[in-house]
């Protein structure tokens, strides 16, 4: 919920990079060089493809990464015999942003208490929750 101060979790990287991402690691300034971020974590369920919202999240991410935000994607229900891989997702939507493997370890559907997909949270300098809904509103989300 909003307030709320997010705890660290690391979660494999399956599209647009390689290895694992940790939430302090990459928003604390630890690997980024001191550099303080706001995370923006789209998150979505392939069975709920946002074919509307992709291209709009990397506007966002575009738009907004030299001012200090820090998109990471994570998307649910990946599997190569179906649709899309968690690559072939990225590819087909253009997303340049790391997409992170939410089925790997549940950590991020646990950690947001999501139920609802799409899903979007927002969490500051200080690794609280500023912004958490579901559904998507570019306006809200920029603001």
């Amino acid at each position: 919920q909003v307030g709320d101060n997010v705890p660290d979790f690391t979660v494999p990287v399956c599209a647009n990079g390689t290895g694992d991402w940790n939430l302090y690691d990459n928003a604390n300034g630890l690997v980024n060089g001191g550099n303080y971020k706001v995370v923006w974590m789209p998150i979505w369920q392939l069975g709920e493809v946002p074919v509307i919202g992709a291209p709009i999240t990397e506007q966002i991410h575009l738009q907004f990464a030299d001012q200090g935000l820090l998109t990471i994607g994570n998307g649910f229900d990946y599997s190569p015999a179906g649709p899309y891989s968690c690559t072939s997702w990225a590819t087909s939507f253009g997303i340049t942003y790391p997409i992170l493997d939410g089925d790997a370890n549940g950590i991020v559907w646990n950690t947001f208490g999501m139920g609802y997909i799409p899903h979007n949270v927002v969490i500051d300098h200080n690794m609280n929750v500023v912004y958490t809904s579901s559904g998507f509103n570019q306006s809200a989300i920029i603001n």
